[in-house]
């Protein structure tokens, strides 16, 4: 129950600092201060996120935690998913 406990917080911080890290992009967006090894190192860091989600989403759904906890992977899944169907629809 413990080491739940210690990735539930885990996952938690890591998601403070992408949301962080949003609104640093933000900021170096309306700055236009963008560089490309910027926008590459942000695109690893989100796929990565996306694979953290994944693999928060089935430890939490195979424990016996309440079901209260898989709201932030499913939100965050469904976002990602939602943007890449957005892109490929204006893209086409």
């Amino acid at each position: 129950m413990e080491r739940l406990q210690k990735f539930l917080r885990t996952y938690l911080i890591i998601a403070i600092l992408y949301a962080l890290l949003g609104v640093l992009d933000s900021i170096l967006q309306l700055t236009k201060y963008v560089t490309p090894f910027y926008t590459g190192l942000l695109s690893f860091i989100t796929f990565l996120f996306f694979l953290f989600n994944i693999i928060a989403l089935v430890v939490l759904y195979k424990s016996n935690q309440e079901r209260i906890t898989l709201i932030f992977p499913v939100y965050h899944l469904a976002l990602f998913l939602l943007f890449f169907l957005f892109v490929i629809v204006t893209a086409s």
